[in-house]
C-alpha cells in the first residue's frame, strides 16, 4: 500500500465514510479499521494514527466520518517519529515494536539514503528492523553500538557514527537519518556530537 502522511491505510475512504453516514452504524468504521489494521505494517505501533474508542463513540454519535479524518490527523502531527533537524538530517524513533515493512515505508517517504542507528545487533529489534527495511530500499546503514559497556569507548563511537553522516551530506542528492528506539536519548546525542563536529564546537 502506498502510504499518505504516516499510514494512509488507518484513514477512512470516500466509500467507506459514505457508508458509515448512511447508516451510522459505528460498528462499520470499527470493522474496517481493524482489517486495515491487520493489513498495516505500522500494526498497532503508532497509536496516534488510530481512532480511540472515544472517537468513534462521537462518530456514532453524529455519523460524521471528518469526525475520524480530524482527529487522526491532530494525532499524525503529533507524532513524534520522525523530525527535521537540518536539510538532508533527520532524527527520529524507530522502536516500539514497528516491523520491517513500517520502517521501510518510512525510509521510503522521507527519501532516505543513508540511517545511523543506535543500538545492538542481535539484541534490539529495532536495529534488525532498520537493516532489513535499509536493505530493501537500498539505503546504507551505520550501527552505532550505544549504550556501550564501558564509557572509554564512547569517543570512537561518536566519532564513526559523526564521520559516516559527514560523507553521507557530501552528496546534497543524500538524506540522513539518525534513529534509536524513541528518537528522544541516543539519536539526539549522536545528532548534537555531529552538529559540534560540523559547526567547530568545542565540549
Amino acid at each position: 500500500p502506498k502510504f499518505d502522511s504516516v499510514c494512509s491505510s488507518m484513514a477512512p475512504t470516500t466509500p467507506f465514510g459514505r457508508s458509515v453516514a448512511a447508516d451510522g452504524n459505528a460498528a462499520v468504521v470499527d470493522t474496517e479499521v481493524q482489517a486495515r489494521r491487520a493489513s498495516c505494517p505500522f500494526d498497532s505501533v503508532c497509536s496516534c494514527t488510530a481512532p480511540t474508542t472515544s472517537c468513534g463513540s462521537r462518530f456514532a454519535a453524529d455519523g460524521n466520518a471528518a469526525v475520524v479524518e480530524t482527529e487522526m490527523r491532530v494525532r499524525r502531527a503529533s507524532c513524534p517519529r520522525i523530525s527535521t533537524v537540518r536539510d538532508q538530517l533527520l532524527v527520529g524513533g524507530l522502536g516500539g515494536g514497528l516491523a520491517t515493512g513500517g520502517v521501510e515505508c518510512l525510509l521510503q517517504e522521507h527519501a532516505v539514503t543513508h540511517v545511523v542507528v543506535c543500538g545492538h545487533k542481535g539484541i534490539d529489534a529495532h536495529v534488525a528492523a532498520v537493516e532489513g527495511a535499509a536493505a530493501a530500499c537500498g539505503a546504507e546503514v551505520h550501527v552505532a553500538p550505544l549504550v556501550p559497556r564501558s564509557k572509554s569507548e564512547l569517543p570512537g563511537i561518536f566519532e564513526a557514527a559523526c564521520s559516516f553522516v559527514q560523507r553521507a551530506l557530501e552528496d546534497d542528492l543524500n538524506c540522513v537519518l539518525v534513529a534509536c528506539s524513541k528518537g528522544a536519548s541516543r539519536s539526539v546525542s549522536i545528532v548534537c556530537a555531529y552538529l559540534m563536529s560540523a559547526e567547530h564546537l568545542q565540549s
